[in-house]
């Protein structure tokens, strides 16, 4: 597996899934530096994006922006040691109906900045896990340092094919004002 690879971007994508009959285990899952997920939709995948592996050098930016995760029935973001949390952008993400928000490598110590997002409708904040259902364990918050993240309200998306947002937020779902989603304008 390639570790060094840099500058990967996957910019308003749609994956979808469904968890008994079209199941998407991983949106996106890659290796190396510099993997930035811009205004996409994760809308029932296990787990939407894993920011995987990378050799261990300083390198390019990862993010997470303008992104919307709905019914991650495992969690909503995954992160590991190689995933620099000085130099990791995560904001103006939506991730509701999911079991866990944050997913972090077991032995992980890395901190991350969270801003201007909501997180809604979850079992736990956050997790360690190494790969499978079993080895998530709830762990404490502290590593994710949080500015105007919202967690209470109910995001609502929309289920009428006929209409632009389909599968993203609802016409005024909370939400709204944070542009997540496919659409930049």
């Amino acid at each position: 597996m390639e570790k060094k690879l840099d500058d990967l971007l996957v910019t308003q994508c749609l994956f979808a899934g469904n968890v008994d009959v079209l199941p998407l285990h991983v949106g996106v899952i890659a290796n190396g530096y510099g993997l930035v997920i811009d205004h996409c939709v994760f809308f029932n995948c296990k787990i939407p994006v894993v920011f995987w592996k990378n050799d261990g050098k300083t390198g390019s930016r990862s993010a997470m922006r303008h992104s919307l995760v709905y019914g991650g029935y495992f969690c909503g973001v995954w992160t590991t040691q190689g995933t620099n949390g000085d130099d990791f952008d995560f904001h103006h993400n939506i991730i509701a109906a999911t079991s866990t928000i944050w997913i972090r490598e077991k032995g992980s110590i890395r901190n991350y900045k969270a801003s201007d997002c909501i997180f809604s409708h979850y079992n736990k904040l956050a997790g360690y896990g190494s790969g499978s259902l079993s080895d998530s364990d709830a762990t404490s918050t502290d590593f994710l340092e949080m500015k105007n993240v919202q967690t209470t309200g109910t995001v609502v998306i929309e289920k009428d094919q006929s209409k632009r947002n389909y599968l993203q937020l609802a016409e005024g779902s909370i939400g709204s004002d944070l542009k997540a989603g496919l659409f930049k304008r």
